[in-house]
């Protein structure tokens, strides 16, 4: 008697399946951000219960609650709200956010819902004060509200009105030279007749500030034995040093799902124990109180990875199977991504390729007739969408610089009524062979051949025959291998 525990995620897949004796079990291994559902089934002597009723189970606490909330003032009627969040599961379907605009009554003005660190609010009567807070709702729940922050304070830069230069002119134009462009300036006009002056015309607002200009040359370094990466990009935007300035770094997923946001001021970031190797995509964005770039081109982070040539060829060789083990290193950063694999391609002496394969372990088998003779090997490692250069080649004849070993598989075909034999053997490392005929123990006949076959005939009757056969090479000479013992008799 024993039960069967039975977990679901949210599309109802199993996702575990366990057979216990105890009314009680672990489960181990589940993603604490996602949601799960739990069945039971008891199994006895007469068969399988039902299944009990399905229990959800959720190990997530709900969101941290969002923190330092920016306001920004952008272009003339709109305002960037933009936060951080330290939530566990901020990076999980579901996750998103709850921006509420309150009056100096506390009542409710504007809400909205977003699943971005920012938020753009609209058509606010910036002449009068609002607070903003935000909530962070999760698969867990929805964290407290942040602290509220007077939006009225964004508009400090522009009502410091200093006078910056006064000028008189008899035209209706005027021209200012050497202005500093990335501030903005308010401007007034005043008439003056004789020593009688109007009222100051209505303020209007002058910016030679243009749009942030979209981040380019994405690129990424790896800190020295670290699982850390420098990511830096350029930036070619005017007023990057204006005090609200920064950039909006956004990591995809294969499936171009965004995994992870984020509000950084330098152009550069660190990004720490992060896996480059898993395919993600990064976009930045220039964010400025007058404006924002487009999105950065998309940059795939295992770019920045390419495989490097296999080095440090070494050679073995399996005297049972008669074969090569051609083992190599790989020096490259993501070999142990599911997708990598090494390109064998292996040439004769007028370097036409006359083998290729694919394998994903540091070896390879080879016969004995690619060692042995004048053929050579060249080993590309394949990665995420990118190639290494073919290693230099090499000589595989280079590893077996020795004398042969005995031919192996030697096999007779006796043919009695013509009183024939056919010795065959096989051996790749050899340039020739030595034949002995024997009978008995004494040698009547010896040939040399560059074949991996001899026929004898006239074979003497009744007697106790075998060959042996020895393999040379510039190297030296093998043990002589022995054919088994037949005799020819007359029926």
């Amino acid at each position: 008697y024993h039960y069967v525990v039975i977990t679901y995620d949210q599309k109802q897949q199993i996702v575990n399946k366990l057979n216990v004796s105890d009314r009680q079990t672990t489960l181990d291994g589940l993603d604490g951000c996602s949601e799960y559902w739990v069945t039971i089934r008891a199994i006895g002597i007469e068969g399988p219960s039902n299944e009990s009723r399905a229990v959800k189970i959720h190990s997530t606490s709900a969101p941290s609650a969002p923190t330092d909330i920016q306001i920004r003032k952008y272009e003339q009627t709109k305002l960037m709200v933009s936060w951080n969040d330290s939530s566990e599961c901020r990076n999980y379907s579901g996750h998103h956010y709850t921006v509420a605009v309150y009056d100096n009554q506390m009542q409710l003005v504007d809400e909205l819902n977003t699943t971005d660190l920012s938020v753009t609010l609209v058509d606010l009567d910036l002449c009068s004060e609002y607070w903003v807070t935000v909530r962070a709702v999760g698969p867990g729940g929805h964290s407290n509200e942040s602290g509220a922050v007077k939006i009225d304070a964004v508009s400090v830069y522009d009502r410091q009105i200093q006078l910056v230069d006064e000028r008189n002119t008899s035209g209706h134009s005027v021209t200012w030279d050497d202005l500093d462009l990335c501030p903005e300036y308010w401007v007034t006009v005043r008439a003056i007749r004789s020593a009688v002056r109007s009222n100051e015309s209505t303020a209007v607002r002058i910016s030679g500030r243009a749009a942030p200009k979209t981040p380019t040359n994405l690129r990424i370094y790896r800190a020295e034995g670290l699982q850390n990466w420098l990511l830096f990009w350029d930036d070619s935007s005017e007023c990057q040093t204006h005090p609200d300035y920064h950039y909006i770094l956004s990591v995809y997923n294969l499936y171009y799902q965004r995994v992870l946001q984020g509000n950084v001021s330098e152009r550069y970031v660190t990004m720490e124990n992060f896996y480059v190797c898993a395919g993600f995509w990064i976009r930045v964005r220039s964010i400025a109180s007058w404006g924002q770039s487009e999105d950065s081109l998309a940059v795939k982070l295992s770019d920045f990875t390419a495989p490097k040539p296999p080095t440090n060829f070494r050679m073995e060789r399996n005297t049972e199977s008669h074969a090569w083990c051609l083992s190599w290193d790989d020096s490259s950063e993501c070999q142990t991504h599911p997708g990598y694999h090494y390109i064998v391609g292996i040439s004769d002496r007028y370097d036409q390729r006359t083998l290729q394969r694919r394998v994903r372990n540091k070896y390879i088998m080879l016969d004995d007739f690619y060692v042995c003779a004048d053929f050579r090997v060249r080993i590309r490692s394949v990665g995420l969408g990118k190639q290494s250069m073919e290693s230099p080649a090499v000589r595989l004849s280079e590893f077996s610089g020795k004398q042969p070993e005995p031919p192996y598989n030697v096999m007779i075909q006796l043919q009695i009524l013509k009183r024939m034999v056919m010795v065959s053997w096989t051996q790749s490392c050899a340039r020739s062979f030595t034949v002995a005929f024997y009978v008995g123990t004494l040698v009547t006949r010896l040939e040399t051949t560059y074949k991996s076959n001899m026929t004898f005939g006239n074979l003497p009757r009744n007697q106790s025959l075998h060959v042996g056969i020895t393999a040379l090479n510039e190297y030296g000479r093998s043990d002589e291998a022995p054919s088994p013992h037949f005799c020819v008799t007359p029926s």
